[in-house]
């Protein structure tokens, strides 16, 4: 199992809506326990220009990462924080 850290790109199994079967997606870790193109990566980086999406947030066993794909840099993780912020001071 991988250790967990807030800053982590990891790669995790999806399930389909049907729970048919699951899809290798990217997932960023947002504290101890998605936009990211090469640029926002210290180390690392995904094959696709890939978007976080804030308001789907999980929470999920660390025997469910597959691997690592990479780290994001300090300033992108922050803006991802951010914006899981704003959703959640936005459902008030």
């Amino acid at each position: 199992m991988v250790p967990l850290a807030a800053g982590l790109v990891v790669l995790v199994h999806f399930p389909f809506s049907d729970l048919s079967r699951t899809k290798l997606r990217p997932a960023v870790v947002l504290a101890d326990a998605a936009a990211a193109k090469a640029a926002d990566f210290e180390r690392g980086s995904l094959l696709l220009t890939s978007y976080a999406r804030p308001g789907k947030l999980f929470t999920a066993s660390g025997g469910l990462v597959e691997r690592v794909a990479g780290v994001l840099q300090p300033e992108s993780l922050r803006k991802v924080i951010t914006a899981v912020v704003k959703i959640l001071g936005d459902s008030r």
